[in-house]
Protein backbone atom coordinates (compact mmCIF):
# COMPACT_ATOMS: atom_id res chain seq x y z
CA UNK A 1 0.00 0.00 0.00
CA UNK A 2 1.60 3.03 -1.35
CA UNK A 3 1.03 7.00 -0.58
CA UNK A 4 -0.27 9.78 -2.61
CA UNK A 5 0.88 12.81 -3.89
CA UNK A 6 -1.06 15.70 -4.78
CA UNK A 7 0.63 18.47 -6.80
CA UNK A 8 -0.77 22.41 -6.54
CA UNK A 9 0.75 23.43 -10.30
CA UNK A 10 2.22 26.83 -11.00
CA UNK A 11 3.85 28.31 -13.28
CA UNK A 12 6.73 29.08 -10.66
CA UNK A 13 6.63 27.02 -8.05
CA UNK A 14 4.24 23.63 -7.46
CA UNK A 15 2.92 22.54 -3.95
CA UNK A 16 3.30 18.91 -2.83
CA UNK A 17 1.59 17.28 -0.29
CA UNK A 18 2.00 13.48 0.65
CA UNK A 19 -0.23 10.95 2.59
CA UNK A 20 0.40 8.63 5.06
CA UNK A 21 0.79 4.48 3.85
CA UNK A 22 -3.31 4.59 4.93
CA UNK A 23 -4.04 8.11 3.32
CA UNK A 24 -5.91 8.95 6.43
CA UNK A 25 -4.35 11.79 6.34
CA UNK A 26 -2.44 14.77 4.60
CA UNK A 27 0.81 16.39 5.16
CA UNK A 28 1.87 19.38 3.66
CA UNK A 29 5.40 18.37 1.94
CA UNK A 30 7.43 20.86 -0.43
CA UNK A 31 7.28 24.04 -2.98
CA UNK A 32 9.33 23.48 -5.55
CA UNK A 33 10.98 25.11 -8.22
CA UNK A 34 8.59 24.52 -11.62
CA UNK A 35 12.14 23.56 -13.54
CA UNK A 36 13.20 21.34 -10.81
CA UNK A 37 9.42 19.33 -10.57
CA UNK A 38 10.50 16.34 -12.29
CA UNK A 39 13.83 15.72 -10.59
CA UNK A 40 11.93 16.61 -7.46
CA UNK A 41 9.21 14.05 -8.21
CA UNK A 42 12.07 11.33 -9.52
CA UNK A 43 13.34 11.03 -6.37
CA UNK A 44 10.35 11.82 -3.87
CA UNK A 45 9.13 8.30 -6.07
CA UNK A 46 12.13 6.29 -5.81
CA UNK A 47 12.88 7.09 -1.78
CA UNK A 48 9.51 6.79 -0.55
CA UNK A 49 6.47 3.94 -1.96
CA UNK A 50 4.12 6.21 -4.16
CA UNK A 51 1.05 4.63 -5.43
CA UNK A 52 -0.92 7.81 -7.48
CA UNK A 53 0.17 11.37 -7.83
CA UNK A 54 -2.97 13.86 -8.14
CA UNK A 55 -2.90 16.70 -9.66
CA UNK A 56 -4.84 20.11 -8.78
CA UNK A 57 -7.07 21.03 -12.04
CA UNK A 58 -7.63 24.64 -12.42
CA UNK A 59 -10.85 25.55 -13.72
CA UNK A 60 -13.09 28.79 -13.49
CA UNK A 61 -16.22 28.94 -11.02
CA UNK A 62 -18.25 27.48 -14.17
CA UNK A 63 -16.37 24.39 -14.15
CA UNK A 64 -14.60 25.33 -17.71
CA UNK A 65 -10.91 25.52 -18.91
CA UNK A 66 -8.53 28.07 -18.23
CA UNK A 67 -5.52 29.20 -19.80
CA UNK A 68 -3.69 27.45 -17.05
CA UNK A 69 -5.75 24.14 -17.51
CA UNK A 70 -3.91 24.05 -20.69
CA UNK A 71 -0.28 24.11 -18.95
CA UNK A 72 -1.72 21.25 -16.42
CA UNK A 73 -3.17 19.62 -18.63
CA UNK A 74 0.82 19.53 -20.76
CA UNK A 75 2.16 18.91 -17.43
CA UNK A 76 -0.12 15.81 -16.25
CA UNK A 77 0.55 14.12 -20.26
CA UNK A 78 4.75 15.22 -19.12
CA UNK A 79 4.12 12.97 -16.09
CA UNK A 80 2.35 10.65 -17.58
CA UNK A 81 5.66 9.53 -19.99
CA UNK A 82 7.63 10.13 -16.81
CA UNK A 83 6.00 7.71 -14.51
CA UNK A 84 4.00 4.36 -13.90
CA UNK A 85 2.49 5.31 -11.25
CA UNK A 86 -1.45 6.32 -11.53
CA UNK A 87 -1.92 9.94 -12.32
CA UNK A 88 -5.03 11.96 -11.90
CA UNK A 89 -7.29 14.95 -11.62
CA UNK A 90 -8.94 17.11 -9.32
CA UNK A 91 -10.87 19.98 -9.18
CA UNK A 92 -8.39 22.40 -7.55
CA UNK A 93 -11.07 25.57 -7.56
CA UNK A 94 -10.61 27.74 -4.09
CA UNK A 95 -7.91 25.66 -3.01
CA UNK A 96 -5.50 28.58 -2.98
CA UNK A 97 -7.83 30.65 -1.34
CA UNK A 98 -8.61 28.30 1.08
CA UNK A 99 -4.96 27.80 1.89
CA UNK A 100 -4.43 31.41 2.27
CA UNK A 101 -7.09 31.56 5.13
CA UNK A 102 -6.00 28.57 7.13
CA UNK A 103 -2.62 30.08 6.89
CA UNK A 104 -3.92 33.40 8.37
CA UNK A 105 -6.07 31.19 10.63
CA UNK A 106 -2.63 30.22 12.10
CA UNK A 107 -0.76 33.34 11.70
CA UNK A 108 1.74 32.16 10.11
CA UNK A 109 3.62 34.89 7.97
CA UNK A 110 7.29 33.20 7.10
CA UNK A 111 7.59 31.33 3.78
CA UNK A 112 4.23 32.73 3.04
CA UNK A 113 4.13 31.86 -0.44
CA UNK A 114 5.51 28.57 -0.12
CA UNK A 115 3.14 27.48 2.87
CA UNK A 116 0.02 28.90 -0.06
CA UNK A 117 1.50 26.13 -2.64
CA UNK A 118 2.05 23.15 0.13
CA UNK A 119 -0.82 23.80 1.66
CA UNK A 120 -2.72 23.90 -1.63
CA UNK A 121 -1.58 20.98 -2.87
CA UNK A 122 -2.52 19.14 0.93
CA UNK A 123 -6.47 20.50 -0.07
CA UNK A 124 -6.38 19.21 -3.66
CA UNK A 125 -5.10 15.98 -2.26
CA UNK A 126 -7.77 15.56 0.66
CA UNK A 127 -10.83 16.78 -1.84
CA UNK A 128 -9.37 13.74 -3.77
CA UNK A 129 -9.66 11.76 -1.01
CA UNK A 130 -12.97 12.43 0.21
CA UNK A 131 -14.09 12.17 -3.32
CA UNK A 132 -12.70 8.64 -3.34
CA UNK A 133 -13.51 7.22 -0.18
Amino acid sequence: MGKYIGIDFGDKRIGIAVTNDDKNFVLPRDTVDNKKIFDYLKDLTASEEIEKIVVGLPLNSAGQDTAQTKKVRQFIERLKQLFTVDIAEQDERMTTKASIQLLKGLNLKSKKKKKIDQNAAMLILQDYLARHA
